[in-house]
């Protein structure tokens, strides 16, 4: 079992530091290998001491490497990690009560950091123990969450105290091959006199590796170690030779490799030694056969493929080695079944569908992932954008949706796509056609006379353009399917009115509205009368109080109304009125002064009728 350890001095304004725990102090962990972290801090010369402030906390910032989230196991089991205390005098005592923090509890779930508070001015160090490898970084934040300094993560090494003989030794699987074979334990390598390399292969599923020479004058090393799950090369670089030999070991945990350099060339067991016609660092490769490639077929069938078979040979200080590669692709047999995605809309991939029934959407697919979904139509509708992204985004389900009246006379295109496994994009489309809403149109009244003013009324499709069309006595007006900038709102209703009928517009009528393609028509009449018309007035001066003036021409035989402006509104009274005649009376003036009449009747008026001077 293998565990991470932090040693965390805080002092009171004092540099807060990570130390290698104490090897003496180690004798209650005889029993395990742990990690210890050993600070970098000591090499900032102007690492600045923290200020430990009344309120502040110091929080150890705990992360997995890589930015991974916490682990569901550790080495040997469950995750831990332990937090101990030092007296003032900095002494531990590990056989004291330690605070363990769950890692799989909810404050870890999901989480690539945790943070654990220690409060400032304490005089004592900290310890943290787990069984999986940890960043631990030092922050000191004030009384608001503020930063006010920090140390730096630190990494860590692995330390390997004197395992006791009745200790248990985790068994590890770790393979060492050399020129594609795997070796023992034990294996020996005779090597000529010149510079080289050679190469050896690691593969730990579930225990740490490292290496290292007996003698490294005349041998260096690459990847010389690695994590749990790690497969890599460790290559070895040897300097030349001028007489004599030497041997040197390197050690890959329990593997012991001796590497012989002789001056002359000697024979290995395992090896040829001779290059033929190839020169020291040379290579040649040639075809040898075929390479055949069974292929995944997620969704059934059968495929393969078949490459080139590529064997090189190379000479490395008088050794030569073989090794085979995938060439060139030659063809393939047999076939996989494609992925597949489709989406149906009421069992169909084109269904006409009324405001207020439902859609019925379902979807499948095989091979597919990564599964998005668009939708699209003409225009804006019920506050939507004409085209986005649909609610769809598994690889297979089904939703039910109700058709709104202000979708009415919208056609969707809605489409599903994954990624298959082949690479390619599958795609699927429905169609949804929602029938434009009935046009009714409404009048205010049946019949009109000239300078009545009609009033309409409209209801469709929401939010879609109205379109006018009229005939008089059966003829065309010449206004046909015109548009005046008049919409529907989101409830699919309209209201305005049209301009006063004069007595050129007589006649029977016809007004047809259109609205998304559906339209309804009204028939009315316009009947021409009289015109209003002042054709003279006469002053008969103050009577009783009150100064008289009769005009004379066509009226309307009630609802005349009349008004005046002398310099200022006059309030006037009708006293009499006919269809020739009306009498009105009003307050004497001051003085004599010029005035104009505004008169309405007969549905029509006359605005500014000067009628000379009065009082």
């Amino acid at each position: 079992m293998r565990w991470s350890s932090f040693k965390l001095a805080i002092k009171k304004k004092v540099v807060v530091g990570i130390s290698v725990f104490a090897l003496a102090s180690m004798a209650i962990f005889a029993f395990q290998n742990f990690y210890t972290y050993e600070s970098s801090r000591r090499a900032h010369s102007n690492f600045i001491p923290f200020a430990f402030h009344q309120g502040a906390w110091s929080i150890l910032k705990m992360t997995v490497p890589g930015g991974a989230y916490f682990p569901l196991w550790g080495v040997g089991g469950a995750p831990v990690i332990k937090v101990f205390f030092s007296d003032e005098d900095g002494k531990f005592d590990f056989d004291a009560p330690a605070e363990i923090l769950d890692v799989t509890g909810p404050d870890f779930l999901d989480k690539t950091e945790y943070s654990y508070g220690v409060a400032a001015g304490a005089f004592s160090d900290i310890f943290v123990w787990s069984n999986f490898e940890m960043d631990v970084q030092l922050v000191q934040i004030d009384h608001t969450g503020a930063v006010r300094e920090s140390v730096p993560a630190e990494k860590s090494r692995l330390i390997t105290p004197p395992a006791p003989a009745t200790e248990t030794l985790q068994v590890c699987n770790r393979t060492v091959t050399f020129n594609g074979a795997a070796i023992n334990k034990s294996h020996a390598i005779t090597i000529a006199k010149g510079s080289g390399t050679l190469t050896f292969q690691v593969q730990s599923t579930n225990c740490t590796w490292s290496a290292s020479f007996e003698d490294g004058t005349w041998l260096t090393g690459s990847n010389m170690s690695g994590p749990i799950g790690s497969t890599a090369n460790v290559t070895i670089t040897s300097t030349a030779l001028t007489s004599g030999s030497r041997s040197s070991k390197l050690f890959i945990n329990d593997y012991t490799v001796t590497i012989t350099q002789n001056s002359q060339l000697v024979s290995a067991p395992g090896y040829q030694t001779g290059c033929g016609s190839l020169s020291n660092g040379q290579s040649s490769t040639v075809v040898d056969g075929t390479v055949s490639v069974p292929q995944n077929c997620p969704i059934g069938g059968t495929s393969t493929k078949f490459y080139e078979r590529l064997v090189t040979s190379t000479c490395t200080n008088g050794v030569l080695s073989t090794s085979t590669s995938q060439g060139n692709y030659l063809s393939q047999s047999g076939s996989c079944n494609p992925s597949t995605i489709q989406l149906l809309v009421n069992g169909g991939t084109s269904k006409t569908i009324n405001p207020g029934a439902a859609a019925n959407y379902t979807w499948t697919s095989a091979g597919v992932t990564n599964v998005s979904s668009t939708y699209s139509t003409s225009g804006t509708y019920c506050g939507q954008p004409a085209s986005g992204a649909w609610l769809v985004n598994t690889t297979s389900g089904s939703r039910s949706d109700t058709v709104q009246a202000c979708q009415a006379g919208k056609t969707f295109t809605l489409t599903i796509s994954g990624q298959g496994f082949e690479g390619t994009t599958r795609t699927s489309s429905v169609t949804v056609v929602v029938p434009a809403a009935n046009v009714t149109l409404s009048l205010n009244k049946t019949s009109y006379n000239t300078g009545e003013a009609p009033i309409y009324t409209v209801s469709g499709s929401p939010n879609s353009p109205i379109y006018w069309t009229s005939t008089k006595n059966g003829a065309s007006t010449g206004e046909s399917n015109s548009h005046y900038g008049q919409l529907t709102n989101s409830s699919g209703t309209w209201t305005g009115s049209g301009a006063a009928w004069t007595s050129a517009n007589g006649g029977n009528w016809t007004k047809t509205a259109t609205v998304a393609g559906k339209s309804n028509t009204k028939s009315f009449t316009v009947v021409t009368g009289p015109t209003l018309a002042l054709n003279g007035t006469n002053y008969r001066g103050i009577i009783n109080g009150r100064s008289h003036l009769e005009l004379y021409g066509t009226f309307g035989t009630t609802g005349n109304t009349v008004s005046m402006s002398c310099n200022a509104g006059v309030s006037v009274t009708v006293d009499y009125q006919s269809t020739t005649q009306i009498n009105i009376s009003w307050n004497p003036l001051s003085s004599f002064q010029n005035c104009f009449l505004w008169i309405t009747g007969l549905g029509q008026s006359i605005s500014g009728q000067f009628i000379g001077s009065v009082k």
